[in-house]
């Protein structure tokens, strides 16, 4: 297990400054959770520099390394390792988690959040959506999700037999994971990957959005999505 920080340069606010996140990695798996700094690009370099001399950064830098310390020290508790563990461990706030910037785990947290509402048949539909994906491509972050990703993935799934009804199901329900997303601050509205991609319409597909309507209010048209939340 590797700990180290990363600056996100995806989102910089209005500033220009850039959140630093703490960075976990197991073998093929890792994840990024967000601390309470932001840099800009130049600080960042500033900070990993081997002559800082900035009172400011060298704060930071402090700080940094007891949170890569506190990491590492709770890691070696968590035998074998789980990244919830350690979500609950590290954070002591499982709200935290939403922080993630992994698309699986956006997706197996609102999968949890149906079974508990007793909305059993949209997890499911859900879990096989994001099946469908992993089985596309493993470990996306919510960043790789972008128009091209979106073509290529409508064009896999067309191309495995599926219909075009089944597609747009899916990646309405991506788009719905993409949008809790966005309202947790992972992704900023200016990346939204569904402004310029089109979600194919096949002949069933508004009785098959019926069915899933009551999984949340994210599963709205898309001149809904583009009119309200990201016009």
């Amino acid at each position: 297990m590797h700990v180290s920080f990363f600056l996100d340069a995806s989102g910089p606010n209005a500033e220009g400054k850039c959140l630093v996140k703490i960075n976990l990695y197991q073998k093929l798996n890792k994840k990024r959770y967000a601390t309470t700094f932001h840099l800009t690009k130049e600080d960042w370099e500033k900070l990993n520099s081997k002559k800082l001399r900035d009172d400011y950064l060298k704060e930071i830098k402090s700080k940094l390394h007891a949170l890569k310390a506190k990491a590492e020290k709770v890691i070696e508790k968590i035998v074998p390792f789980s990244f919830i563990t350690f979500e609950e461990t590290f954070f002591g706030n499982s709200e935290i988690r939403k922080y993630s910037t992994m698309l699986k785990h956006w997706f197996d947290e609102y999968i949890q959040k149906l079974k508990t509402n007793a909305q059993v048949g949209t997890a499911i539909s859900y879990q096989t959506t994001i099946n469908s994906i992993n089985d596309f491509k493993k470990n996306l972050q919510i960043h790789d999700i972008t128009p091209a990703f979106l073509q290529a993935y409508e064009k896999h799934m067309l191309n495995q037999g599926k219909s075009v009804s089944t597609v747009g199901i899916y990646l309405r329900q991506l788009r719905a994971i993409i949008n809790q997303a966005i309202e947790g601050g992972v992704l900023s509205q200016d990346k939204y990957p569904f402004r310029k991609y089109e979600i194919p319409a096949g002949r069933n597909i508004k009785k098959a959005l019926s069915e899933n309507q009551y999984s949340g209010s994210f599963l709205k048209p898309e001149s809904q999505y583009r009119q309200v939340i990201y016009k």
